[in-house]
């Protein structure tokens, strides 16, 4: 499947994220956590999580700020999957609901409800 991705911020660090309509929150594995500091085996909850490969252990975090196209949201859940999948730190529906998606040839288009 084609993917969208957009640039952002999570905590003021710069993120290349997948847009995800089918994510709940925004998700990320590991290795993305620690690069952007998150301690989400102290800070975070444990939980089960479905995946697009099935079910997997992961850690509900609350991120301080996320940033996309210049629309900032605060208190942002995330989770932070065991070992290296996904790839990409997903863009999930808690953030996108905040826009009206378009799509547009082979561009997709965020644009700010508010």
């Amino acid at each position: 499947r084609d993917g969208y991705f957009v640039d952002g911020l999570i905590n003021g660090q710069p993120v290349r994220f997948l847009v995800d309509t089918g994510a709940t929150s925004i998700a990320m594995s590991e290795r993305h956590a620690a690069s952007l500091g998150i301690a989400h085996r102290v800070d975070g909850t444990r939980v089960g999580v479905g995946t697009a490969s099935g079910q997997a252990v992961g850690h509900r975090v609350q991120l301080r700020e996320v940033s996309v196209g210049g629309l900032r949201v605060n208190d942002v859940r995330a989770v932070v999957i065991d070992g290296d999948s996904p790839t990409y730190v997903l863009l999930g529906m808690n953030v996108l609901s905040e826009f009206d998606l378009e799509k547009s040839e082979n561009m997709l288009i965020l644009r700010s409800r508010f």
